[in-house]
């Protein structure tokens, strides 16, 4: 499901829960988090048992990391409606 036709792994999924006791709010978090992303082309971020993330960790994912990386998708799954608003935010907010 994750490798690509020559076998290498070319997607993964971060399950957000695993990462952080409470909901991530910060810059540092979603630096942290987005470490080694570079190492994929397509990044599912599972957001099942989180209910909310702050601007500025969505900011950095989806605006800054975006920006940087135009080459690697970054997919919201499991989201909330709050989690939705905070990314769409910052998305418009650019």
């Amino acid at each position: 499901m994750f490798a690509d036709n020559d076998g290498g792994f070319t997607k993964t999924r971060i399950p957000i829960k695993n990462f952080f006791e409470t909901f991530p709010v910060s810059r540092t978090q979603a630096k942290r988090l987005s470490n080694r992303f570079e190492a994929f082309q397509e990044i599912e971020l599972y957001f099942e048992g989180i209910d909310e993330i702050g601007q500025g960790f969505a900011h950095e994912l989806f605006v800054v990391f975006k920006r940087n990386h135009e080459d690697i998708k970054l997919i919201p799954i499991h989201t909330t409606k709050d989690i939705d608003r905070m990314i769409n935010h910052v998305k418009n907010g650019e």
